[in-house]
Formats: structure tokens, sequence, C-alpha cells
């Protein structure tokens, strides 16, 4: 973060638009923090290049078991094996192939004898497990965010159209769900740009990016997105009034379908 978050002076560009009370404020400002923290902490450029390392060495592992394993293995019934060649053992170990799934790799290493191919195994299922524990972490991460940013087409950072993403929510849900924008070009005055500029330079200072990319963001990425979700949310509302449920749960006499 290159700058101090300044409560009274983020507060003050919602204002002009509507009165917040003091829980609003409180929640306001601690989701805006959350954003600038959640942009610094690069949890998404350690993931991308993690993901990236783990998914290679699988890629070689697989590549060094399948010639090990057209060697190793053979199959009475040609027709329904596995793989027949080093190309056919590769894609087997991918998940892929005519029969990818008879048997499936791991019941079938599990009985096996030959060191070489269960020493390659027993590295590529640890690999695996941290793959997919990471994986796991990151489905986690964004399923207990309070904001869910949409893929865009624009050319900025990831990271950086989901803070901007987030800024835009937190003005939505806590100040104007209309997200109020110029038509054209970026006006100073307008509070929802003074808003995000005022959050983007605590966030990135000088190097924040020019409001006329910030505006080409919201205005054809973000604010469709929300607008989107609000009505979805409204159809939803329209069809638990329809069958008379006050709640997103399902009555208690209601049947379990399955």
């Amino acid at each position: 973060m290159t700058a101090a978050l300044d409560r009274s002076e983020l507060l003050s560009h919602t204002t002009s638009v509507r009165k917040l009370d003091q829980p609003a404020q409180d929640r306001l400002v601690d989701l805006v923090g959350l954003a600038i923290v959640r942009y610094h902490d690069g949890w998404g450029e350690f993931y991308d290049e993690e993901s990236s390392r783990l998914s290679r060495a699988l890629e070689h592992l697989d590549r060094a078991l399948a010639a090990v394993l057209v060697k190793a293995w053979s199959f009475r019934d040609q027709e329904f094996a596995p793989f027949t060649d080093e190309a056919g053992a590769y894609a087997w170990l991918q998940g892929e192939g005519p029969n990818s799934d008879d048997p499936e790799p791991y019941g079938h290493f599990d009985r096996e004898n030959n060191w070489k191919v269960r020493s390659l195994w027993e590295v590529r299922r640890q690999i695996d497990a941290e793959l997919g524990d990471l994986m796991a972490w990151d489905r986690a991460r964004w399923k207990q965010h309070w904001s869910s940013p949409p893929m865009t087409t624009s050319r900025l950072p990831v990271n950086l159209q989901e803070m901007i993403f987030d800024f835009c929510q937190v003005w939505h849900d806590v100040v104007d769900e209309t997200l109020g924008l110029p038509r054209r070009d970026p006006n100073p005055t307008n509070p929802l740009f003074r808003f995000v500029d005022y959050c983007l330079s605590i966030a990135l200072g000088d190097q924040r990016p020019a409001p006329k990319t910030v505006l080409q963001l919201i205005s054809r990425h973000l604010r469709p997105a929300i607008e989107a979700e609000d009505e979805q949310d409204r159809r939803r509302k329209e069809k638990r009034a329809e069958f008379g449920v006050d709640s997103e749960e399902p009555p208690v006499d209601w049947e379990n379908p399955r």
C-alpha cells in the first residue's frame, strides 16, 4: 500500500450521493481496505506461477513414466488396453485416450511391484496432491471473498481489474446501486470516479491507470456485470414471491428431490 487510507477523505466522496449511517460507513471503509490488501498480497501472481510450475512437473513426470510403463507393462486384450505405445501411455496418465478409465491409474499403481514405476508414481502423486491443494485454496479464497469479479477483455492486469471491481461493488452495495457514470469522458466531479480514483491513489499512487481507462473498464465490463447480477437477484426474488418463500432457504416441509 503506497499511502494510508484516510477514513474521512474516503467518506467525503459519498456525501453528495448519500448520507451514510455509522454501520454503512464502517462497512465501506472495511471493504475498501480489504480490497486493497487483497490486491497487494500477491496471491494471483503466486498462484499462476506455482500452478504452472507444478503442471510442468506433472507433464515431465508423465512423459518419463510413460516411457517406463510401455516397457514394463503388457496387456492380454489389446482392444481394451489403456495404451499400446508410449504416446498412448502418456495420454492415459493425463486422463485422456479411448480407454482412459480402464483401468484407472490410481487403483492400478497401488498394486505395482516395479520400483521404477512405483518411485515415479509416488513423486507424481505428491505433486498432484500439492497442485490439488493449491487449487482448492484458490477456490476457497474466491468463495470467501465478498465479490465475484467478471472475466473481461481489458488489457489491465487481472488483479487490478478485480480491485477496481471491488471498489465498484462497494459503491453499489453501500452508496449508489445505479453506479452513475458520465456518458463519455471521465468527469472529475463524478462521485463514483472520485471515489474509485481516491481508492486507486491509496493502492497505487501515481502508478494508477488513466481515468479514461478506468471509465472504459467500468462502463464496458464491470457495471454490466453488476447490473446482470442485480437482474438475477430480482428474478430470484420474484420466483420466491411466486411460491411464497421469504428467504433463500427452502421451506422445511419441502421434499428433497434427491
